[in-house]
């Protein structure tokens, strides 16, 4: 399950946090991991979605997603 990765306002909007997740992705694929979850926020839904992530359930302003 990936965990909590944030970037602070002062440093958004610079691909910080596109390359954490590429990153993160890259790391799963060489243990061969068949499936990854994450909760997320409606701040970064967008992006697991562009990645290949669903929704599953969502509660309280926190989506369950999938790969």
């Amino acid at each position: 399950r990936y965990k909590t990765a944030c970037v602070i306002p002062k440093y958004r909007n610079r691909g910080i946090y596109s390359a954490l997740f590429k990153k993160r992705d890259e790391i799963c694929s060489t243990i061969h991991r068949s499936k990854i979850t994450a909760f997320c926020t409606k701040m970064s839904l967008k992006m697991f979605e562009s990645n290949g992530f669903f929704k599953v359930s969502e509660r309280n302003m926190i989506t369950f997603v999938e790969k």
